[in-house]
């Protein structure tokens, strides 16, 4: 997908150059290294022209005017208003298709409330702040989400203010005075490198002089990552605003709970980096103490805040069903619907005391029978039927069941179930609907969230019905016949729906008596009975399907959401989930795919992790073969357990063993190290029997000086041939790259190799002579 939209950009690019260059005669200065000119009317348009990124930036577009078929960007650029929320990218910070911009309002009063409370904006770590503190730009989140584009991009300041790059707002006073009031520094002109027009006049002459400014962007995709930049004893937070100027560093770190994955810092060199950025994955901390509980990020709180209604860990997991279920409320207490207490005089009293919000549903403070029953029934005709929030209506005995009848599914949810109170024999699903207690933790889904089949609260479950099974078990036929019948007959029932020999096994003329017995009744509703003709097109229930908790290091993803999938977790009907494993680990016993079947069940099995061993087997100095069970394998890919491999020196390495044999073991890990062969200094190799110099030219690719469309090779320096594969020069060789590009000077692509006998200054790049050689590695 991101490589369609960067040629779609692209083409989007030379479409508006072409249109443009007739348009107008004005040139603009891009003020780079080649000393470029753009159209005047393709500066802050919403796609950078430039190299250096100048004609995107805020300083540049901060004082450009857009018409009233315009859209401006965060940072100042101008788009037809047509393009703004049209699900593409055209303004160059992404301003033109945030979510608080483009959906509608009561959904982005959702997203900025979150679980938090009225008048609350939840930070993507889970905290909860004022929304009087959101872009004001100051971070008051810890991860600094309430200063975003994604946060601030959809909002208009007032006059006297300025408007930071990416949306906040701030004093107009406030702008160059050396302090960073916008938590990107986009008010402070210093930061980004530019000159207002105010000072330009009086700076020409210092211009002229200096070096022209060379920026590396800094990528979108870093999240819990923290760049830093250090002058002295200051350090300054960067954001995928700011622009790294040639040859600065950056530094990084990374969020609370988070380990810095890679390299500490990068150097901008040439306008890129040329190391692959870091990046941030959770830190497996020390372990609590005694007197502390540990949250699932590692976070560690005290026992008396779980379940208080409040999300003390910053994930919120002491405030879920698992831990909360076995908590018992007194009397001057209100039971949240996933278990937590709170003061009974804090139920409907405006503010959400739960941490989902159940103490202040319309249901449950309405005290009023009758408008209840107003407020379910909405505008369906008749009082057995209940309204849904997508304007369907459904019959009363369908709402708060586990299965979701609603398109939207708000008949399974908080704000329609919160008010009910379950019947002994049942079990409560995490956001208040009833289903039968022998439902939990029976390896199928019945409440709509899963909440019955939740890992955590099914572990000791499941453990004490083995111990019992194993002291009770009885084989028999007789004791195991009614099992034996009703898997058949479930096992016919979902052939025949999956082949489409019957629409569903739902409640019909001929088996509703055998059913009502087993229909969940909802206190405080009347209930009805439906009757569906036998001949009806009767819709099949969806269920979820549960994604097993024993996978140790098993991925799973939404692709089609582009999500990431808790182990042990479910999702929902018609779903694919793409599984993967960690780094080391191989899928064994399933599909990379499978789709959750709206009977609750995977289209294939859920397949499992591997350990395997890693290919240490590259360079020159050895030779591996591999076996397994008897027969050869790759040993470039990632190894079994029980793979062997047999490592012998290469021609013109040795070592005090002739050969070595690794195994493969289950932990992902071989036995022994790699043998370790060293060179056999000028030892000529079998298929050069003839005695040959060894000494060898090395020539760097340059411009032709007579026509620098044309490339050739230049003799660099010269080298020394130690063994076959090998050859010692001065890295010296290799600290110039004459192309003026952003190839690195130390490229093998930059270099080829003659022996020094053929006495050649300079070549064709497609020249092709006798003994020449390309170089596959440079070790510096």
């Amino acid at each position: 997908m991101f490589q369609d939209f960067k040629y779609l950009l692209c083409a989007q690019i030379v479409f508006c150059v072409i249109n443009t260059a007739f348009s107008s005669n004005t040139e603009w200065p891009c003020k780079d290294k080649a000393n470029t000119s753009i159209p005047e009317s393709n500066v802050c348009d919403g796609f950078v022209h430039c190299i250096n990124g100048r004609d995107e930036t805020s300083w540049t577009c901060r004082a450009k005017l857009c018409n009233e078929q315009q859209y401006r960007c965060a940072y100042g650029a101008c788009i037809g208003a047509e393009l703004k929320c049209n699900k593409q990218i055209d303004c160059f910070d992404r301003s033109d298709e945030t979510d608080f911009l483009c959906d509608p309002t009561e959904k982005v009063f959702e997203k900025i409330q979150g679980t938090c409370s009225e008048e609350e904006f939840q930070c993507d770590t889970g905290e909860c702040i004022d929304t009087l503190d959101m872009c004001n730009g100051f971070a008051d989140c810890k991860d600094a989400s309430d200063e975003t584009v994604n946060a601030c991009a959809h909002l208009e300041c007032s006059a006297g203010s300025f408007r930071c790059a990416y949306g906040a707002c701030i004093s107009i006073q406030q702008v160059g005075n050396q302090v960073w009031d916008c938590l990107d520094g986009s008010d402070e002109p210093v930061v980004v490198g530019e000159i207002t027009d105010s000072l330009k006049e009086m700076e020409k002459e210092k211009d002229e002089a200096k070096p022209v400014r060379i920026y590396c962007n800094i990528p979108y995709d870093k999240p819990n990552l923290l760049i830093l930049n250090k002058t002295g004893e200051m350090v300054t937070v960067l954001s995928s605003f700011s622009k790294v100027l040639q040859n600065d560093i950056v530094h990084f770190d990374c969020l609370p709970n988070f380990v810095l994955i890679g390299v500490d810092h990068l150097k901008c060199v040439n306008n890129d980096w040329y190391r692959q950025w870091p990046h941030c994955e959770r830190n497996v901390q020390f372990p609590c103490k005694d007197s502390e509980i540990t949250c699932d990020n590692g976070d560690c709180i005290d026992p008396a805040l779980i379940c208080n209604g409040v999300k003390d860990c910053a994930d919120g997991s002491d405030e879920i069903l698992p831990k909360c279920v076995n908590r018992t409320c007194t009397e001057n207490e209100f039971t949240c619907k996933y278990g937590a207490c709170i003061p009974k005089n804090k139920q409907c009293d405006k503010n959400k005391d739960c941490a989902d919000g159940s103490d202040e549903t319309i249901l449950l403070c309405t005290e009023d029978y009758e408008e209840c029953s107003k407020i379910l029934q909405g505008s369906c005709d008749s009082d057995e039927l209940v309204q849904c929030r997508s304007q369907e209506c459904i019959f009363n005995d369908e709402l708060c069941n586990g299965i979701i009848d609603c398109s939207d599914g708000s008949d399974e949810s908080v704000e329609m179930c919160a008010h009910i109170v379950c019947p002994d024999g049942s079990f409560t699903c995490a956001y208040g609907a009833c289903v039968p207690y022998t439902a939990l933790c029976n390896g199928e889904v019945d409440c709509a969230d899963g909440s019955d089949e939740y890992a955590e609260l099914c572990a000791p479950i499941m453990e004490e019905k083995e111990k019992y099974e194993a002291l009770h078990f009885d084989d028999s036929y007789a004791a195991n016949v009614g099992k034996f019948d009703v898997i058949k007959e479930k096992e016919i029932l979902v052939q025949e729906i999956l082949s489409g020999q019957i629409s569903s096994a739902l409640i019909t003329e001929k088996n509703i008596d055998s059913t009502i017995n087993i229909m969940p009744e909802v206190i405080g509703i009347k209930s009805i009975t439906p009757i569906i003709s036998i001949d009806a097109d009767i819709r099949i229930p969806n269920r979820r399907c549960a994604i097993p908790a024993n996978r140790e290091a098993l991925r799973a993803a939404d692709e089609e959401k582009n999500v990431t999938l808790k182990v042990g977790s479910q999702v929902d009907a018609n779903t694919i989930v793409t599984f993967s494993c960690d780094d080391g680990w191989y899928l064994i016993g399933g599909d990379s795919m499978a789709l959750c079947m709206t009977t609750g069940q995977w289209s294939s099995a859920v397949p499992k992790c591997e350990k395997r061993c890693p290919p240490h087997w590259n360079g020159i100095s050895t030779d591996t073969i591999c076996t397994y069970e008897n027969k050869t394998s790759d040993c470039q890919a990632y190894s079994k357990p029980d793979t062997s491999a047999v490592v012998t020196c290469a021609e013109g390495y040795e070592s005090n063993s002739p050969s070595q044999e690794l195994r493969c073991g289950i932990d992902g890990e071989w036995d022994k190290t790699k043998l370790k062969c060293r060179p056999q200094c000028v030892k000529q190799s079998k298929d050069k029997p003839m005695i040959e110099e060894a000494n060898v030219s090395i020539y760097r690719i340059s411009k032709d000086n007579l026509n620098q469309e044309q490339l050739q090779y230049q003799m660099a320096c010269r080298g020394t041939i130690i063994s076959p594969k090998l050859v010692l020069t001065s890295a010296f060789c290799f600290n110039t790259n004459d192309l003026d590009n952003s190839i690195a000077a130390n490229d093998p692509i930059l270099y080829t190799i003659l022996p020094s006998s053929m006495s050649i200054g300079i070549f064709g790049q497609y020249e092709q002579l006798n003994g020449r050689h390309n170089i596959s590695q440079i070790i510096m």
